[in-house]
């Protein structure tokens, strides 16, 4: 039986390469201002791709990204990511 991950990437007609990479950058990179844009560029690199793809007019909303990163989080999972959200949450 195949896994969820396989079926979800038959599913998603996207390739998530470029997602995964720029959220595997938050381990490398020091600054709160640089991991936050680590992550707003992960946001963006998925709603891109989701819009590019859709048959919709409208932008992509939770509902459509949510899945997506959760999918991301789960099969990317940067070595420090409690440690990072701990971290911002204390910054800001």
């Amino acid at each position: 039986m195949p896994s969820c991950g396989l079926l979800l990437q038959k599913v998603l007609p996207f390739p998530l390469d470029n997602t995964r990479i720029e959220l595997n950058k938050v381990d490398r990179v020091r600054t709160p201002e640089a991991k936050m844009n680590c992550f707003a560029e992960t946001y963006k690199l998925v709603v891109d791709a989701i819009e590019a793809f859709s048959k919709k007019k409208e932008s992509a909303g939770a509902d459509d990204c949510t899945p997506v990163l959760v999918y991301l989080l789960l099969h990317s999972m940067p070595k420090q990511m409690m440690t990072t959200i701990q971290y911002l949450q204390r910054i800001r």
